[in-house]
């Protein structure tokens, strides 16, 4: 083998590839990602815009990477991102069919030329057309694909691989394993299983590998594929990571399907391709080939991917999502009046003391990194809660006093979706002296949600009016501070803002427990009175 053409082969072949990507997705724009807001919502459409986005991109990866950020980002759950990931794996068969049909069939090296000039001109005096240049560099692309391919089937002339040097028959199973090796091996070194497959099929066009060895390669890439979305989740989020991890056990789930049938795959492959009246050579079988690897992967995970889902979701728990997950609320009281009450009676607290102790931190610590991390939990909880609320509305009537119960939680809710904006930065910590440290401690005190069954209102309403008599005092002296001249007016603004955003808090925080004691007086007469 020409050692020389085989590395500018790849390296042509390559660098198609990544130009063809590049251009073909800036060509289309807002398109892919429009696609992914109207496609995404089952998991058929799902499967369906991860096809066409990688057969438009010609690039697995970059749709698999593309998924991590939308899932990062919030754009796409993990049940949608996954789908469309799966059908990237099919997607990106298509690059074996143009190696195949096109490819390896006619001498491309003349047909590449032209393509690469034309491109690079179109590219060149696109202007400020954007879409327009990235055609032009998707055309030049294409042409050197077809160059690289040449390039390749001239590197493999005359050349063979084989095991029998090792002792070891290439068609055995130990032999096919090290063939499934080898492809996942020069995928990784790649980062391309389009690159692998490519190389692949022109080896057996040209008669250096035999087609089941071939088809064993073709396997190792389908694993070794998943590796930049691996490397893509290793800094990412907890359901990024869910997300890789699910395109990893897709991949093995269809590499042991296939692997452990090869025959099989390999006949049906050619008698469709004999029904259709299409060639049935090895390149044409092996593209066909590598479709239905795929396509058999998403056979076999379509009846798994409830339980698979379920299991993913609880790994790599974040801080946030740990926040998140109910403790008090399942699918099984859904259905019970008064079960579904007490549970959202006993979450609506949890929230509510979270909420608070989220205020408390920032008040006594000031704005701190971790802060955005437990504020997306708590609210992603209170998010939990109401859709258990709506959920429970439409199982059954509610009893009476859960009826009378609910209304009061879920103002509670409210309240505590309040608490997590405030308060606003701290003001100049030498403002108001020793009454700017009372009222601090008179919100504190505000701030705490007493165990249950010893809270009562006048407990609340006493703790809050004392932080409001805190404020008027710390107002005045703001106010004396301003008429004398002892203060510039925006200092004194920051000051007030802050102190009435504080005096908000009481009130907020006393309206919570109120509706927490109305809502166990109706829930547990004798343990709590309602608001007024």
């Amino acid at each position: 083998m020409d050692i020389a053409a085989f590395l500018g082969g790849i390296g042509l072949f390559l660098l198609g590839m990544s130009m063809m990507t590049d251009g073909l997705r800036l060509a289309a724009g807002p398109t892919l990602k429009s696609i992914l807001g109207r496609w995404t919502r089952t998991a058929g459409r799902g499967l369906v815009a991860g096809a066409v986005i990688t057969a438009i991109v010609q690039s697995s990866s970059a749709t698999s990477v593309s998924m991590l950020g939308f899932v990062n980002a919030g754009f796409l759950s993990l049940q949608q991102a996954v789908w469309v990931v799966f059908g990237a794996h099919v997607g990106t068969t298509t690059t074996g069919w143009l190696v195949a049909i096109a490819g390896v069939r006619f001498s491309m090296t003349g047909f590449g030329l032209p393509l690469i000039g034309l491109g690079m001109l179109v590219q060149l005096f696109s202007g400020d057309r954007p879409r327009l240049a990235g055609l032009g560099r998707a055309v030049a692309g294409f042409g050197a694909f077809f160059m690289g391919i040449g390039i390749l089937q001239s590197a493999f002339a005359g050349f063979g691989f084989s095991t029998g040097a090792l002792g070891v028959d290439e068609d055995s199973v130990v032999g096919l394993f090290a063939f499934m090796i080898s492809g996942i091996v020069l995928t990784l070194m790649t980062q391309s299983a389009s690159a692998t497959v490519a190389i692949t099929l022109t080896a057996v066009s040209s008669g250096a590998v035999s087609l089941a060895p071939a088809a064993a390669i073709i396997v190792g890439a389908n694993i070794g594929m998943t590796s930049p979305a691996v490397i893509a989740a290793l800094g990412a989020t907890a359901a990024a990571r869910r997300t890789a991890l699910s395109e990893v056990l897709f991949s093995l789930i269809a590499a042991l399907a296939a692997f452990c049938m090869l025959p099989l795959y390999l006949w049906v492959c050619a008698e469709a391709l004999k029904w259709t009246g299409l060639p049935d050579d090895g390149v044409m079988v092996l593209a066909a080939f590598h479709t239905l690897l795929n396509l058999m992967g998403v056979v076999l995970i379509w009846p798994l991917a409830p339980l698979l889902f379920k299991v993913i979701s609880r790994l790599f728990v974040s801080a946030e999502e740990e926040l998140a997950r109910p403790q008090f609320l399942d699918a099984t009281i859904v259905g019970v009046s008064d079960l579904a009450a007490s549970g959202l009676y006993h979450e609506t607290r949890r929230a509510l003391r979270l909420s608070m102790e989220f205020a408390r931190d920032r008040l006594e610590a000031g704005p701190v990194r971790p802060a955005a991390t437990r504020r997306r939990g708590i609210r992603l909880l209170l998010e939990e809660i109401r859709g258990f609320v709506d959920t429970a509305m439409t199982a059954q009537p509610f009893s009476d006093a859960a009826a009378h119960a609910i209304p009061e939680l879920v103002r509670a809710l409210q309240h505590g979706e309040e608490l997590l904006a405030l308060p606003p930065e701290t003001p100049d910590p030498a403002l108001g002296g020793p009454l700017r440290q009372a009222l601090v401690d008179a919100v504190l005190a505000c701030l705490v949600l007493p165990a249950e069954g010893e809270d009562r209102p006048e407990i609340a309403l006493a703790a809050q009016k004392s932080a409001e008599s805190a404020y008027d005092a710390f107002k005045h002296l703001l106010l004396q501070e301003l008429a004398h001249r002892l203060s510039s007016v925006e200092r004194i603004d920051q000051g007030l803002a802050w102190a009435q955003a504080l005096k908000r808090i009481s009130y907020v925080t006393t309206r919570s427990r109120l509706r927490i004691l109305a809502a166990a007086a109706y829930l547990k007469p004798g343990e709590g009175q309602a608001a007024g």
